[in-house]
Parts: C-alpha cells; sequence; structure tokens
C-alpha cells in the first residue's frame, strides 16, 4: 500500500545540460553563494507539470477518501491493523460510533493534506458535539481538532458555549494554540482543512527544527507556520515520518474528497536561498551551470552583441579564465565589426546596442566586471551620438 515512498515526492530535476528557455544573455540580478541561479533564470530547471482541477485531487495526489468504495476502505486500517469498520455511501466516509480510529495507511514526514469533513446536524446541542480530529504522527500529540464550533465566538466572554476552552475549537492545534479567527459552518455543512506539515528534524535525539503546521480552514488561514512543541521524548533513530489518523469520539463525523500531497523538507533547498542554504554546494552549480552554457558557446558564429550577451552571462556564474578569455574575445570581434559599419547597418544594430548598456551597467554595479570596457564605451558613444532610444528589459 501507500508509504512515504509513494512516488508523490516532487520530481527532483536532474541538473544536466538541457535546451534554455528563452534567449542567451544576463537576466537580471546575478546568483551568488547563496543563489545558484540570477533573477529571471532561463537556466534554472522549471517545476513538474501537474493536473490541478478545482473540487478534485491534483494529479499527483494520494487520495485516500474517493468516490471509489473499496479503494477508499483499503486505505484505511484500525490501530490493530484490522480492516476499517466505518460506513461509506457515494463518496462519504461517517464515522462508525462503535468502531476504534481510521488510521491511513502509510508513513509520511512533509505534506500537504487536503479534508473535506461535516459535523451531523443536531450535534451543536451535545456539549462537545462533534467531536473529531485529524492526528499527525500518533504518539507525537499532533492534532488539528475537528468539533463543532459554530457558537463559539471571543466577543461573548464567559457565555461562550462549548467547546469552552480556545485550544479545543476546531482549526486548533489542540491543547496548543488556538486558531487565528474563527470561520466555522454550521453542523451539516461541509468544511475544509488544508493542512501543510513539516516533521521534525532530530540529529542524534537533538532537535534541529521544530515541527510546523499550518492551516487553511475553510479558505482562511487559522494555523501560521505554528512550531509543535514536542511533548514527548525524541523518536526513535531520529524518525521523521509518521502516520495520519482521524479520531473516532462516538460522533457521526463525515469525510470526502481527502488527498494528501508529499512535500520535499525545507531543508533540502540547499542552493536556492533560504536558512539552509550551503554555499558550497551553491558555487558547484554554478560552475556546473557555467561549463553547460559555455558548451553553447559558439566561437565561430558571426560576431554580435547577442554572442557578447551570451559570454558575458557565463561569467555571472564563473570567473574561470577560459570564460573571461572567451568575453574578451567577442568584446574584441564584436568592437572591430562595428569600426566597420555604416550608419544604416548601426541603426541594425541599435537593440542590440542599447541591451549590452543595459548589461554592462548592472555587471558593473554587481562587480562582475571593470568599468569602462572598451566595447562598453562604444555602445554608449554610438547611443548617445544616435540618439538611440528604446525600452530593455532584462527578460
Amino acid at each position: 500500500m501507500k508509504s512515504a515512498t509513494i512516488g508523490l515526492c516532487v520530481t527532483v530535476m536532474a541538473l544536466t545540460a538541457v535546451a534554455k528557455l528563452g534567449p542567451a544573455g544576463v537576466h537580471g540580478e546575478p546568483p551568488d553563494d547563496t543563489r545558484a541561479w540570477a533573477e529571471c533564470d532561463r537556466n534554472r530547471p522549471n517545476p513538474p507539470k501537474i493536473t490541478a482541477v478545482d473540487g478534485k485531487p491534483p494529479s499527483d495526489a494520494f487520495v485516500i477518501v474517493g468516490m471509489n468504495r473499496e479503494r477508499t476502505l483499503s486505505n484505511f486500517t484500525h490501530s490493530d491493523g484490522s480492516p476499517l469498520r466505518w460506513d461509506f455511501k457515494d463518496g462519504v466516509l461517517q464515522i462508525n460510533r462503535k468502531g476504534p480510529c481510521g488510521y491511513v495507511k502509510g508513513e509520511w514526514a512533509d505534506f500537504q493534506l487536503h479534508v473535506e469533513w461535516m459535523t451531523p446536524k443536531g450535534c451543536e446541542k451535545q456539549k462537545w458535539g462533534g467531536n473529531s480530529g485529524v492526528v499527525i504522527h500518533p504518539g507525537r500529540r499532533y492534532e488539528i481538532q475537528i468539533i463543532d464550533s459554530s457558537r463559539c465566538d471571543g466577543s461573548l466572554g464567559d457565555a461562550n458555549p462549548a467547546p469552552d476552552y480556545a485550544d479545543g475549537q476546531a482549526g486548533a492545534v489542540y491543547g496548543q494554540t488556538p486558531p487565528l479567527v474563527n470561520p466555522a459552518r454550521l453542523p451539516g455543512e461541509w468544511q475544509t482543512y488544508d493542512i501543510i506539515f513539516h516533521a521534525a528534524l532530530w540529529e542524534k535525539g537533538v532537535l534541529i527544527h521544530p515541527a510546523t503546521v499550518s492551516v487553511i480552514y475553510n479558505g482562511v488561514l487559522v494555523q501560521d507556520n505554528w512550531e509543535l512543541r514536542e511533548r514527548v521524548p525524541p523518536p526513535k533513530d531520529d524518525k521523521r515520518s509518521g502516520r495520519i489518523y482521524f479520531q473516532n469520539h462516538g460522533y457521526d463525523v463525515s469525510f470526502r474528497n481527502v488527498w494528501l500531497r508529499e512535500l520535499k523538507p525545507r531543508w533540502e533547498n540547499d542552493t536556492h536561498g533560504g536558512p539552509y542554504v550551503k554555499p558550497d554546494k551553491v558555487r558547484d552549480l554554478r560552475e556546473k551551470t557555467a561549463a553547460e552554457l559555455f558548451a553553447e558557446y559558439d566561437p565561430s558564429a558571426a560576431p554580435s552583441a547577442e554572442l557578447v550577451n551570451q559570454t558575458l552571462e557565463i561569467i555571472c556564474y564563473s570567473r574561470d579564465a577560459r570564460y573571461l578569455k572567451a568575453v574578451d574575445r567577442e568584446e574584441k570581434r564584436y568592437l572591430a565589426a562595428l569600426e566597420k559599419m555604416d550608419r544604416t547597418m548601426l541603426d541594425a544594430q541599435r537593440a542590440g546596442l542599447l541591451r549590452l548598456k543595459l548589461v554592462y551597467g548592472g555587471l558593473v554595479g554587481w562587480k562582475i566586471i571593470e568599468d569602462g570596457r572598451p566595447l562598453q564605451r562604444k555602445c554608449e558613444e554610438l547611443i548617445k551620438k544616435y540618439d538611440y532610444k528604446g525600452t530593455t528589459y532584462w527578460w
């Protein structure tokens, strides 16, 4: 069945030579020791394409509760491993009061979980009407509460009806923090949770980064990257994955359209900025990109502004001597070509000259090259002399 290796991980895009998107050349603020890619960078791999349709699970999701009865029930067990004994009809899974909690088969560490749930009509007449919950990593005591909170209003003070403690309301991280606001609907109406969870990172029993959870409740953010409090000992062998279950507190709570997308841990992003970046890894990736770009460079091509810009792009990633030599070569070739052009030919170079002026200005400001290079001065001279104008963008 499903597991932490169910194949839903975001595809790791191979950093091998691929056809680039867009024209060669400098495209905005260059990479540095914290970012392997430039701004608006054509060299940066694109994410995998998925299909997302309103009201349906994304194409890369593990469907936990869908329209198929056998498949849905097979996705669950009770805590003892026995088959789930809840009721299912027309895509709706309803808790059987006599049955234990429903455990989803498999284990996950980082995920997006979509849950549509409904408390039964009339449960508002009970003190703890419609009590259930989404429990993440059983034993670690992470729970997103499900209950009828439609009557709860902080402005009522002591008259606030059940649940009469804030961190026990729907949308709460149970026992830890209440929801930021209460967007609860009435019993008998469908409600939604979108839960984004990242498991804690442990190293030899030492907590490096706490588990976090964000919850969007009926389209409203109610938990904003909350750092979950650890109330139990570290997991064995620093294990990060765990199960998920839906609580049975003896109420006829229903579920439909439940799906999960496995996510990559945030600290796996160690080359694109953020708190986990590794400068050595960033530099290695920049060198790899420079080598790929240099392989695209054709020194036999006719001299042009575009070819100069192409070599300038390479040195944004690496100042290796062979790349600097290519820049010098193309600058000299294009400069010599400009010297031989008449006005008509120069007019045809207007866009390229304006582009190079923008690029040179940026690279000087970012300390990639020194100011006052001969071709840079020539571009500025011709633009001023012939009053060349035009809007030029980085991309």
